[in-house]
């Protein structure tokens, strides 16, 4: 079986939980013995530095030389169309713009991660071409994977799919429970954690005001968020309207190593998001021993199952009353890091890759 990954998440970003998880499904499909390759002509992503060279086809650039990325999608995808010298079996799409590789593939699939623009379009420009573009890469599609039962929820009722059209295909985590590393970061006070988006739906400033209403947190703790853009201007302002004391609300960025030590040094993981397609770094810290306090919306109690203190992500006081029930509580802190390294074991990249190809083989043998 040949197996092609289009260049589409590859091109848009150099780090990130889409091309985290495609990078992962890739690198065990290559372990299946799969005849699997990324065809990314042009690409700015540091995670395929991770895949066998031969199973990349394709160069990383500059991000700056990609601008306008319209310009530079049009070119990928001439350039696609001629790399693919042979027939493939099936071309998995790696996200929804309105055309990606012309190939004569028996099978085309896509991955839904999250139905974030149908759930709050309020939070997009009117003219922000998402979800028609999603819905284009659907009908475009043989068959749909969802990384999460809501998510398959979700898309059913927006766009009125047949479940039959949608298999579940959870994320993984790596075991790095042995992972040998020096530390890149080192934090001189206890810290809680936010990583990846913070703005609009993922509702970081909910923790700002949580931590900010509860005397003991804010004496006791910084606040740390990893990933994504420099603090905005409104960031700044809210964080100095609340009466921060300098430096005690940092934004660090960084690869996967820096990550980590975070995780492992972080008192607790704050998830205030009001909506996640899955929720990848749930598990990641989880498989870190960092206790996970979570919002109790969407997909989160289905990944975090028991090994997760919920909140109402709508309410300041909730969330504050949930982080101070763990993070000054030691046996209910305990009790979380135990669940959690149970819980993240029983999701891993093997597994995904493994029912991923299930999906293809029993597409491949309705074949006429």
């Amino acid at each position: 079986m040949k197996i092609v990954f289009d260049h589409q998440c590859f091109l848009f970003t150099n780090y990130g939980g889409v091309s985290r998880y495609y990078n992962s499904i890739i690198e065990e499909l290559i372990k299946l013995n799969q005849d699997t390759y990324v065809i990314a002509p042009l690409h700015q992503n540091k995670q395929l530095k991770l895949l066998p060279k031969n199973n990349v086809i394709g160069r990383e650039i500059n991000p700056l030389l990609l601008k306008p990325f319209r310009v530079s999608r049009v070119i990928n995808d001439l350039l696609s169309h001629i790399m693919l010298s042979s027939d493939v079996d099936i071309i998995h799409e790696t996200y929804f713009l309105p055309k990606t590789i012309i190939s004569p593939s028996k099978v085309r699939i896509v991955t839904i991660h999250d139905m974030i623009h149908e759930k709050f379009p309020q939070y997009f420009p009117k003219n922000d071409p998402s979800t028609i573009n999603k819905l284009k890469a659907i009908e475009r599609a043989d068959h749909i994977i969802c990384v999460s039962n809501n998510t398959k929820k979700d898309l059913c009722n927006f766009f009125n799919i047949s479940s039959e059209k949608v298999s579940v295909v959870y994320h993984g985590t790596k075991n790095l429970y042995n992972f040998d590393f020096k530390k890149n970061y080192r934090s001189d006070r206890p810290f809680l954690l936010h990583v990846g988006g913070r703005n609009l739906y993922k509702n970081f400033t909910q923790t700002l005001r949580a931590v900010a209403t509860s005397p003991i947190l804010r004496k006791t703790f910084d606040i740390v968020a990893f990933g994504s853009s420099n603090f905005s201007k409104e960031e700044k302002l809210l964080i100095d309207k609340l009466n921060f004391s300098e430096g005690s609300v940092k934004h660090i960025r960084g690869n996967d190593n820096i990550l980590t030590d975070l995780y492992q040094q972080a008192t607790a993981l704050i998830y205030p998001s009001l909506y996640e397609g899955f929720g990848l770094p749930i598990l990641e810290a989880m498989q870190h021993g960092c206790p996970v306090v979570c919002s109790n919306s969407s997909s989160m109690p289905e990944v975090g199952g028991d090994a997760a203190q919920y909140f109402n992500p709508n309410c300041t006081e909730d969330l504050s009353e949930a982080i101070e029930k763990v993070v000054f509580n030691e046996d209910r802190k305990k009790q979380l890091i135990f669940n959690g390294y149970a819980r993240a074991k029983i999701f891993s990249w093997q597994r995904s890759a493994k029912e991923t190809l299930n999906v293809y083989n029993n597409l491949l043998k309705k074949l006429p």
